[in-house]
C-alpha cells in the first residue's frame, strides 16, 4: 500500500489528460484545468483512403490561439506539477545529476 501511495504520482500526466481529453474542464488537484481545444478537421487522402486530422490547426504554433491554448495548458500543469510533494528535493537532485554529465556525452 505504501508503494502505492508513492507510485500515484506517475498517473498525474494521465489525470491531466483525462481531465480536457473528455471535453470537461474541470479541475485535477484543485487547479482550474483550461477547456479542450475545439476540433478543426483537416482531410488528407492517401494511397486513397481518406484521413481525419481534428486537431491538425494545432500544429501552426505562430497562431496566436494556438499560442494562447498551449500557455494555458502549460500553465494548468505546471501549477498541478507544482503540488507533487516532494517534487522540488527531486527536481534538485536531478539537477545536481545533469550538471555532473561531461558536455560531450550525446544521447544514441
Amino acid at each position: 500500500m505504501k508503494y502505492l501511495a508513492k507510485a500515484s504520482c506517475a498517473w498525474l500526466p494521465c489525470l491531466l489528460f483525462a481531465a480536457t481529453a473528455w471535453g470537461n474542464s474541470g479541475s485535477v488537484a484543485g487547479v482550474k484545468m483550461p477547456p479542450p481545444h475545439a476540433p478543426c478537421p483537416v482531410t488528407d487522402t492517401y494511397w486513397g483512403e481518406s484521413v481525419v486530422d481534428p486537431y491538425r490547426c494545432l500544429e501552426n504554433t505562430s497562431d496566436a490561439g494556438v499560442q494562447a491554448y498551449m500557455k494555458a495548458q502549460a500553465d494548468a500543469a505546471a501549477q498541478v506539477l507544482a503540488k507533487i510533494p516532494g517534487r522540488s528535493k527531486l527536481l534538485q537532485r536531478i539537477q545536481e545529476i545533469d550538471a555532473e554529465v561531461p558536455a560531450n556525452v550525446t544521447a544514441v
